[in-house]
């Protein structure tokens, strides 16, 4: 009887590790791969830490890899992402672009930058590869559309 309480108690805590492990595991993964932090590593861009995420869409990865991502996040201090290197200035090009994947992506209008409010940008490209970012400053709102070709 002794025994099978010891052997009881083993497999309870062996279970009780093993559900917290797998816990810490989905934990770490899910972390690291949200849109936020692969954007961070793919483009060596550091966010702050207060942005929340409130819309995301992406198409399935092609063969290699190529994809399109569009995401919107909230964020009430920009900080550091809006340094010099932002533009103020509307660019016509760049809200095609990003109107031509948002299309592929099926994104509803409601869930699009209103290209009529003013806007903060800034485009960045390696290779084929783009990332377009708008900051909207009366909204709060962060739209970044990622081409990977």
């Amino acid at each position: 009887m002794r025994n099978h309480k010891k052997i009881s108690k083993v497999a309870f805590i062996i279970l009780l590790l093993m559900i917290l492990a797998a816990g810490g595991v989905f934990f770490t993964l899910s972390y690291y791969n949200s849109n936020v932090r692969l954007i961070e590593k793919r483009w060596n861009i550091a966010f702050p830490k207060n942005i929340t995420e409130t819309y995301a869409k992406k198409t399935k990865d092609n063969w290699f890899g190529e994809s399109e991502r569009y995401v919107v996040y909230h964020v009430p201090k920009i900080g550091d992402i809006l340094n010099e290197e932002y533009s103020v200035e509307k660019d016509l090009e760049i809200e095609k672009s990003m109107n031509e994947i948002l299309s592929v992506l099926e994104v509803e209008s409601n869930k699009k930058p209103d290209f009529n409010e003013h806007y903060a940008w800034r485009k960045y490209e390696k290779g084929d590869d783009k990332l377009y970012m708008l900051y909207f400053e009366s909204t709060q709102t962060l739209y970044i559309v990622e081409s990977i070709f």
